[in-house]
Order: structure tokens, then sequence, then C-alpha cells
């Protein structure tokens, strides 16, 4: 049983960057050659992750570039935006229930709403400073 380590590294040309997760599979490249006997036989040959840079202009950095991170944190408060609104309208009916008073403004259910609420809005008005919102 063969074990390979890879090791992860990016490719970076401006604001576009490569992985090279699955780098082999992507990069084989199949020659066919005739042999001493002169049978076509098929010859895989691996492109270096270097190779490629070089010839293509990228330049290979072995930590994650800090633009990829910064998508994927934009990403991650994007989501938990929409998460944040999909709770208030999910819950924006208990407003009509103090309105319509059918609920007590001292009714738990209202005290609990108003302090959950208050978290969601302090966080959801960070995320948007955030993003530039």
């Amino acid at each position: 049983m063969e074990v390979s380590t890879t090791i992860m590294k990016y490719l970076v040309k401006g604001n576009r960057v490569l992985t090279t997760e699955n780098w082999e599979e992507q990069n084989t490249i199949i020659k066919k050659q005739r042999n001493e006997k002169g049978e076509l036989e098929e010859i895989k040959e691996i492109r270096t992750v270097e190779e490629f840079a070089k010839k293509h202009g990228w330049t290979v950095v072995d930590k994650k570039p800090e633009i990829l991170t910064l998508k994927e944190t934009k990403l991650s408060l994007e989501n938990e935006k929409e998460q944040i609104l999909s709770w208030l309208r999910e819950n924006d009916w208990k407003v009509n229930k103090v309105v319509l008073s059918e609920w007590e403004a001292t009714d738990p259910r209202w005290v609990e709403y108003k302090e959950q609420r208050a978290v969601k809005r302090a966080r959801l008005d960070k995320i948007k400073e955030a993003l530039g919102i």
C-alpha cells in the first residue's frame, strides 16, 4: 500500500488563486511513444507546480493567501447576516402580539424576544460595518 503526503501550495496571480489540491489528477500529461519493440506505450508525466507557475506567470506560496482568507471571511459574514435576517423575519409576528395586547409588556416570551433581538441587531450592525454595507 503506497502512502503519499501532499503539501498544499497555492498559486497566486493578482486576485486569482489556484490550489494544488488534486494537482496530479489535473496536470497529468499522457504521451504516446514507441518502445524498442515498436509498440505504442503510454507515458504519464506530471507537470510540477513550479513548472506550471513559471510558464504561466503565477507565484507559488505555501500558506493560504490573504485574498483567499478575506473571501472566506466575507462569505462567512454574509452567511451569518442571512441567518440573522431569517431569524428576524421568522419572529416579527411577536411584535403584533404586544401591539394587539395579546401579550403584556412583561410577558416572558416578549422579554426574551427583545433580549434576543437586541443581541442579533447588534451583531447585524457589526457585520454590516465589516462588509461596508
